[in-house]
């Protein structure tokens, strides 16, 4: 089984609590996504564990798994160096080896290639109280063309006096 970052596809590094998707064949038998938090370790009859360099079996939390895809995290204090990834699905389906480091940057993006607009929300709070989310792409009518992302502003008057008034504290 081949183990890449889910935000780049990237497959040379990964690192312990990394999103990682796992590709292979029969890896479950239907598509399944976690419904719950904390992330479930079995989804279906598929659980995937790993293995890190000094021998400690984790189970991986599992975001998504289908019959050719599984998406999950690498567990929190898996040991630096070469891990082995297990997909047991009724005995052991697929195996693979993936070097963990103790950091991999992975961006998701609005193109799903790693590359280019963030897929990203920012969250606003203003000097009033009042929230607001707000997308930072712009989509196409193609769903594979993504504009460029908006801007974040945050020098209006007032963020700038709350930034200040930040800045000041920390200095003082």
């Amino acid at each position: 089984m081949a183990t890449v970052s889910a935000a780049s596809y990237d497959g040379t590094q990964q690192a312990p609590e990394a999103i990682v998707a796992g590709f292979g064949r029969h890896l479950a038998a239907e598509a399944l996504g976690a419904t719950e938090l904390p992330l479930p370790t079995i989804l279906g009859d598929t659980q995937v564990r790993v293995f890190d360099s000094l021998g400690t079996r984790r189970f991986a939390p599992l975001f998504y798994v289908s019959p050719g895809q599984i998406n999950f995290q690498i567990p929190a204090g898996t040991a630096l160096g070469e891990a082995q990834v297990v997909v047991n699905r009724n005995g052991i389906v697929a195996a693979g080896r993936v070097v963990i480091t103790s950091v991999a940057p992975g961006l998701f993006t609005a193109n799903s290639t790693g590359s280019g607009v963030p897929a990203a929300l920012a969250f606003r709070l203003k000097g009033s109280g009042a929230q607001s989310y707000e997308a930072r792409e712009a989509q196409s009518k193609s769903l594979e063309n993504f504009k460029g992302g908006a801007p974040v502003v945050i020098y209006t008057s007032t963020a700038v006096l709350v930034a200040l008034v930040i800045i000041l504290i920390i200095l003082i």
